[in-house]
């Protein structure tokens, strides 16, 4: 999706996702995870996208600073860590992005609070079309449970919808379960003893494990991160046994 740039705002979000996937096995014929139109598959899913956003693109508005624009190198703020998600997508699209304008175009990792550190750095650069931000569906979400120190909508001006993922429960090969059906087992067995990790506190990781929970009526504990490739490390270092994360983060390794 592209809109056209408000010079009374700065850049937005977008959101939309795909089915979550768990252990390559769809939730829809796992026990006790519903079924079409549950609760996993039609919230979670809705929710898990990528969208682009920039510093309100003011420049855009004049013919003559359109012809000159980009005048300088430009940057990607991104507010996870390099390898996350957000990083793959984003390196991708400033390597295509260079090409085509001509200028060399810097990803700008700022990991920390689900990406509220990096947005809050795009909110408060030049508008001038100079600085883009690569937000993940956190964005939409952070409002719900942060007080934040912008406008989450306003404050920001959507450009374009990139991509959209799945979202993979992955685990420790040591994890003693196989089946989604096991693990839900374990955790009835044993509240809270299950850990999972996520890219931060009220993002789709956060969220799919905590619905996930909810579905299923069980009880896990949450380990927040600065972005997906930390979560990632540590689960597969055994440190925490599950993760529900996004595909371009975990395909390598399942």
């Amino acid at each position: 999706m592209t809109v056209s740039p408000d010079p009374a705002n700065m850049p937005g979000q977008t959101s939309r996702a795909t089915r979550p996937r768990v252990q390559r096995q769809n939730w829809h014929n796992t026990p006790g995870i519903g079924g079409k139109g549950s609760l996993v598959s039609d919230h979670v899913s809705r929710h898990a996208a990528l969208g682009f956003a920039c510093a309100a693109l003011c420049s855009f508005a004049a013919g003559a600073q359109q012809l000159s624009y980009p005048a300088r190198p430009m940057r990607i703020i991104v507010g996870f860590t390099p390898a996350s998600s957000n990083d793959i997508l984003a390196r991708f699209v400033a390597l295509k992005l260079s090409d085509r304008l001509g200028q060399q175009i810097v990803v700008d990792n700022r990991p920390g609070a689900n990406g509220i550190i990096g947005t809050e750095l795009t909110v408060k650069s030049t508008p001038d079309g100079h600085t883009l931000m690569l937000v993940s569906t956190s964005h939409t979400m952070n409002a719900a449970v942060n007080k934040l120190p912008f406008d989450p909508v306003k404050s920001l001006t959507p450009v374009a919808m990139l991509g959209a993922g799945a979202l993979v429960l992955v685990a420790n090969p040591s994890f003693p379960a196989s089946t989604v059906k096991q693990l839900i087992d374990i955790a009835k067995a044993k509240p809270n003893a299950i850990t999972y990790a996520s890219a931060g506190t009220g993002g789709i990781n956060h969220f799919g494990g905590a619905l996930f929970a909810r579905v299923a009526n069980i009880q896990m504990t949450h380990i927040p991160y600065k972005g997906g490739a930390p979560a990632l490390t540590d689960v597969i270092a055994g440190h925490v046994q599950l993760m529900f994360g996004s595909m371009p983060l975990t395909l390598n390794q399942i």
